[in-house]
């Protein structure tokens, strides 16, 4: 068997492991014609670190990134404790720690583990016979294999061939992301989520490495609007002027070249992940806002559990269709949630914020532990 692999990020170098592993052929085709990733960080969460540790990568990862011991709290902006997640206790039942880490660290390691990547393929069709896939690609080369994975992102070329336009979902906020060398110090927790004032503002902020601190600031805003780079930073402490003096040195501390802006979208669960000899992975299937954590941690499960179909039967279409019944349910309820808390964050009204606090605030440690079990347990 070998899968052509269009999309070199995490999910599809992940896939392009675990394929590997099963003893089969991957071939990994990247459209930026350099491999690499973003400057920001990202949480490996214990059932991607499951999954790491099966294909025997989750002690180099630990190694360069950062393990949250401690746990992760949420609060208000002024110091009033909404939830925690208990590292020790998740550590217990789900084996691992969330881990965090620079998004570029990770990225390297999975490159190192790839057998066959290319950049420089960006896909601009593909083409299908009885018993092979052909990948086309814009500078005019083509690669073949028996199955070909779209791991091509959000606005996946492979998806968009196979099932058409989807309509992309503008949550109304955007997302500031800063890396920073910073004594960033918040006692008992190891990262806080802060959320502000003012419906749609958030501050994440925590270790990626022993040095460089990952910050995540969320606002309301038009989409496609631009930053000016010469106010940026006061603009940001403008911004979450309510919030703790720590947060205005953070990002005073940032350089502005490590300041990066995106808006956040994601599109509405789709139902049919495959045709043929195509298949799709990660935000091409199953795109997700940032919210819980999960959009990484996702694919990595969608690459692993489609490799392990590939390698139970030689029939494409029944592995497929395995693939798509066992991570769908999941992956679907993940996207909804995960949009679900970004509608939390938003709400304007001050009376409505302090409910929802409260609520927050008064939620069984029973209720958040049970959630966790859904999203840190595996389907294999």
């Amino acid at each position: 068997m070998k899968a052509i692999i269009v999309g070199g990020g995490i999910g599809g170098l992940t896939t392009a492991i675990a394929l590997q592993a099963k003893g089969m052929e991957a071939e990994v085709y990247e459209a930026a014609t350099e491999f690499g990733e973003v400057g920001a960080g990202i949480w490996v969460a214990p059932n991607a670190m499951k999954i790491y540790e099966r294909l025997g990568l989750s002690e180099e990862i630990k190694e360069a990134g950062y393990p949250y011991k401690r746990g992760v709290g949420i609060s208000t902006y002024n110091g009033n404790v909404l939830g925690e997640m208990q590292a020790e206790l998740i550590k217990e039942k789900h084996g691992h720690y969330t881990t965090a880490i620079h998004r570029a660290r990770l990225h390297d390691l999975l490159l190192q583990q790839t057998h066959s990547a290319t950049p420089g393929k960006k896909l601009a069709r593909y083409e299908e016979t009885e018993h092979q896939v052909t990948a086309h690609f814009e500078d005019g080369s083509t690669a073949t294999g028996d199955i070909l994975i779209g791991a091509d992102g959000i606005k996946s070329i492979a998806r968009t061939q196979m099932l058409g336009d989807v309509s992309y979902r503008y949550t109304g906020q955007t997302c500031w992301r800063l890396l920073t060398e910073f004594p960033l110090d918040f006692g008992t927790f190891d990262m806080m989520e802060i959320w502000g004032n003012v419906g749609g503002l958030r501050v994440g902020s925590g270790r990626i490495s022993e040095d460089v601190v990952y910050t995540f600031i969320t606002a309301k805003r038009p989409k496609g609007e631009a930053d000016n780079p010469e106010t940026l930073k006061d603009d940001l402490k403008t911004l979450c002027q309510a919030y703790p003096t720590q947060i205005h040195d953070l990002i005073e501390a940032t350089p502005t070249d490590k300041i990066l802006r995106n808006d956040l979208y994601d599109f509405k669960p789709i139902h049919q992940w495959h045709k043929g000899r195509v298949v799709l992975v990660g935000d091409a299937a199953h795109a997700t806002t940032p919210n819980m954590g999960q959009g990484a941690c996702q694919a990595i499960e969608s690459g692993y559990v489609l490799a392990h179909m590939l390698s139970e039967t030689s029939d494409v279409e029944e592995a497929f269709s395995k693939y798509q019944a066992m991570r769908i349910k999941k992956a679907h309820k993940v996207t909804n949630m995960s949009w679900q808390m970004g509608k939390m964050v938003d709400i304007h009204n001050p009376l409505g914020r302090w409910f929802r606090n409260l609520i927050l605030k008064w939620t069984p440690a029973s209720t958040t532990q049970k959630m966790q079990d859904q999203l840190y347990n595996l389907p294999l």
